[in-house]
């Protein structure tokens, strides 16, 4: 079960290390979704003679697990929460990828949250599904290193290539039962809620290095970071850090230069829109 980039790689990680484990795949219609790659799950499929479902709700995608034989499933880029009645059907179990080091960033949008909060290091985590979000047993995890210089695509990018090595490891091995699983330390875990698009909206009372990092980890494949000038809304997929003091009132354009526009932020710092 799984949708976008990462979704996908999974998939063909799978296939490569199991081909004929697979009895089908199913995948989400996000096809409004600027992240979405859902053709290239339908080519997959058909050039490789695997059932594909592809469903809107969870109704309908439950349903279809409900009927359909399988002894253990793989989530990647999943929109929902599985029920109970679903996570008892596989004898071998679910499992997922979340893109965090769990127990840190449980939840929704683990590696925004985490760009935002300058972590150094951003990680994923093989784990299986439980009746509780993303606090099952971890069966793998791997983990790439984060400047403050990255985009989210280009630790999407780096982050994916790891994972597509933890899966083709780590999946003959939950078919097997030969995994070994480690329980999480709840105690020190971490959450994120889920984000809408309005919470892409810049607020120019915040620290320069704060919008810079806002703008990181919203840019390209993600739908953006933005503001509003002249009644238009306008998104932000560069930027860079203006070091000297600026004095001016939040907000205010300083400054339109080669280098960009240079907006003052709250601390009397400036951000150049690239």
């Amino acid at each position: 079960l799984g949708s976008k980039s990462m979704g996908l790689r999974c998939l063909e990680a799978i296939y490569d290390s199991v081909p004929d484990s697979l009895v089908g795949v199913q995948t989400v219609d996000d096809s409004d979704d600027t992240r979405s790659v859902l053709p290239s799950f339908i080519a997959f499929c058909d050039e490789r003679g695997i059932p594909l479902t592809i469903v809107r709700k969870k109704a309908e995608s439950e349903a279809h697990l409900r009927a359909t034989d399988f002894d253990l499933a793989f989530l990647c880029g999943w929109y929902w929460i599985i029920s109970q009645s679903v996570l008892g059907k596989p004898s071998l179990g679910l499992f997922g990828l979340h893109n965090s080091l769990l127990p840190a960033y449980i939840g929704a949008a683990p590696i925004v949250w985490a760009m935002l909060n300058r972590e150094p290091v951003i990680g994923a985590s093989v784990y299986a599904l439980v009746d509780d979000v993303d606090c099952g047993d971890i069966y793998a995890q791997t983990s790439v290193e984060v400047s403050s210089a990255d985009y989210i695509g280009d630790v999407l990018e780096r982050l994916e290539e790891q994972c597509v090595g933890m899966v083709r490891e780590v999946y003959p091995q939950l078919l097997s039962g030969s995994a070994q699983p480690t329980p999480q330390r709840l105690a020190h875990a971490t959450y994120g809620c889920r984000r809408t698009p309005d919470h892409g909206r810049i607020q120019w009372t915040w620290p320069a290095e704060y919008v810079y990092d806002f703008i990181r980890a919203q840019s390209k494949p993600y739908p953006g970071a933005f503001t509003h000038y002249a009644g238009t809304r306008m998104t932000l997929w560069r930027a860079s850090l203006f070091e000297p003091t600026w004095y001016g009132t939040p907000g205010q354009i300083a400054r339109v230069s080669k280098a960009g526009v240079h907006v003052v932020c709250g601390d009397n710092r400036a951000i150049v829109l690239e």
